[in-house]
């Protein structure tokens, strides 16, 4: 579901034709055995699966309830977006978002909502029965019928095939997806309650669309309907408050899954979007390379005006797609708004195509930032170098993350961190540290951050504490640290009382949820248990212990107690860690240097 931006607040003044689903195959016969090549085809999309045994590819084929999970896939999305904050400022905000797909060949092509991995700098795959998830490429999107095709490097992979028939009432369904963003993939069942209405919303301009009794929560999205022959009728997108659920027929997204596989797909501009009633279209990210962004569409812009029709009246997306289904791709479309960010009015010329792009402003900003020079002196050389900014909330941040008691500036640096993972952690836990360690990598400068098992100075194990003493011999154990010591007594031990290598033992299984009251929620052990793994990564790159107050928990981090009282490590926390890493306070000694270097 789409989220709903106060845009008020801040602005100034027919089906397609069906195709027949078929299997061909072609036979080569050599001397040792038979080579086939099948072409199946699923909803006009046609993908080309070379085989050895035609029985083993069609035994990938899903054909029933039970392997229907294995079909399903759980998205993960790491993305920007430009929005509006309380204070009345705009910010790059980063998102963790979860969504739902399915596979449409054996060899990794997977269908889901444009609206899931829209805006996404990071997409991930969660396969049933694999432990990692897969990386994903976007082969192609239509913010308009909200459909985005994604492939990853997967091989036999169970896959749906899609019904070329138009969902009929009362038909009974199971929708199939992961809500709320649930490990474990979920039923529901269903009927169909409508076979065709609008398909327009705010974030999209289906054809048309049906209503099912199934019910869709956040994170269903881009799951698969399927019928009693387990066969697709349609894409799970939308649902309301009034407990109305939608469904994107698949006769309907018939030609623009083939188009975007072919590469022949040209009726998007790449856009993350959502259209406000009395507001506009607001853009919350643009696709690199797309139309809009060869323009200079950068987020944070809201349309008012499409070829000189004032769209600020428009509820839903469908006046902006029908101007680009009237159109042919080499076509300029004129736009007109305003870039919230900047407060300057813009107009801009955009083709399909992308060959005729151009932005450009009405009016002048009302106020401009010089760059600040600042020469810093070194030990050895002189540089001058350019003043950042950081807000006054990340520079406390910073400062407060230290323990509070001292002036001093406790600096922690690498110059490589390789990070490995030990012992017998859960999906959780490896993703956390694997998500982490993509998300900082922006955020540390020249410093470089990887995985690395072979090779790590930052070392994670996950081993029951009877074990935690095999890790060194040394010390009798002490390289090891639960997550009940006192982090003032040191919450890592540091191999040779150096920085430049350490690790960090966790608890697994019972003996890390016996430190809760037996009355805690498991989906609450589970935050704790994720936020103490971020927090110890934040812990470990800069020195300092993310918000903690000495005042209110005097040198005590106990699991069970204070794991709820502080937020989850989010941008604020990035921009503190790329502050701390910064060239330009990282010669300071004391806080107070750092406040006056950046003031």
């Amino acid at each position: 579901m789409k989220r709903i931006l106060p845009l008020l607040l801040f602005i100034p003044f027919c089906a397609l034709p069906e195709d027949d689903n078929s299997i061909s195959t072609e036979v080569q016969i050599s001397s040792n055995n038979i080579e086939t090549t099948s072409t199946i085809s699923t909803t006009s999309t046609t993908v080309l699966l070379e085989t050895s045994n035609l029985e083993e590819e069609a035994s990938l084929l899903i054909s029933d309830f039970k392997t229907a999970k294995y079909g399903a896939v759980r998205i993960t999305v790491n993305s920007v977006q430009v929005e509006l904050k309380d204070n009345g400022k705009f910010d790059e905000v980063n998102y963790e978002g979860s969504g739902s797909g399915f596979f449409i060949s054996s060899d990794g092509y997977i269908i889901t909502n444009n609206h899931v991995v829209a805006g996404a700098v990071t997409i991930e795959v969660h396969v049933e029965g694999e432990k990692y998830p897969f990386d994903a490429r976007i082969v192609g999107m239509s913010e308009c019928d909200d459909i985005a095709v994604l492939k990853i490097d997967y091989e036999e992979a169970y896959f749906f095939e899609f019904l070329n028939e138009d969902p009929e009432i009362g038909e009974e369904i199971l929708a199939i997806g992961f809500p709320r963003g649930d490990l474990e993939v979920t039923y529901l069942n269903g009927i169909i309650s409508k076979e065709r209405m609008d398909g327009s919303n705010q974030w999209s301009s289906v054809t048309y669309a049906f209503e099912h009794t199934a019910e869709i929560l956040p994170g269903s999205s881009g799951g698969p309907i399927i019928n009693s022959d387990s066969k697709v009728i349609g894409v799970a997108y939308a649902g309301n408050e009034d407990r109305q659920e939608f469904g994107i027929p698949s006769t309907v997204i018939n030609d623009t899954i083939s188009q975007i596989i072919k590469n022949e797909f040209d009726s998007s501009f790449g856009i993350n979007a959502e259209q406000f009633e009395g507001g506009g279209l607001y853009i919350y990210s643009v696709e690199p390379n797309s139309p809009f962004s060869k323009a200079g569409f950068t987020g944070g812009e809201v349309i008012t005006e499409i070829n000189g029709f004032n769209i600020v009246d428009e509820g839903t997306l469908g006046f902006y797609c029908n101007a680009l289904k009237t159109r042919g791709s080499d076509a300029k479309i004129n736009f007109k708004g305003t870039d919230l960010r900047k407060s300057q009015e813009f107009e801009a010329s955009v083709s399909l195509d992308g060959k005729n792009a151009e932005f450009n402003f009405l009016t002048s900003p009302s106020t401009t930032k010089p760059k600040v020079k600042t020469t810093v002196q070194t030990t050895t050389t002189t540089t001058t170098l350019e003043k950042p900014f950081y807000s006054s909330e990340i520079i406390n941040l910073y400062i407060d993350s230290f323990d509070g008691k001292t002036n001093r500036v406790f600096t922690r640096y690498f110059d490589d961190i390789r990070v490995g993972i030990f012992g017998n952690p859960s999906n959780d836990d490896y993703e956390t540290i694997r998500r982490f360690v993509q998300d900082v990598s922006p955020y540390l400068g020249n410093t470089k951050i990887s995985l690395d098992n072979n090779d790590s100075n930052l070392s994670f194990y996950f081993l029951p504490t009877s074990q935690w003493d095999t890790v060194l011999n040394n010390d009798g154990g002490k390289d090891c640290t639960d997550l009940e010591r006192k982090y003032s007594d040191s919450a890592f031990w540091y191999i040779g009382n150096s920085a430049d290598e350490y690790i960090r033992c966790m608890k697994i299984g019972s003996e890390y949820e016996n430190d809760f009251p037996s009355n805690t929620s498991s989906q609450t052990i589970k935050e704790c248990r994720l936020f103490h793994i971020r927090g110890a990564l934040v812990y470990a790159l800069t020195g300092s212990y993310r918000n903690a107050d000495p005042e209110k928990h005097p040198n005590t981090f106990f699991a069970s107690q204070y794991c709820n009282i502080f937020q989850k490590v989010s941008t604020k926390d990035f921009l503190a860690i790329e502050l701390h890493y910064s060239e330009y306070v990282k010669n300071s000694s004391t806080v107070d240097e750092v406040y006056n270097l950046l003031k």
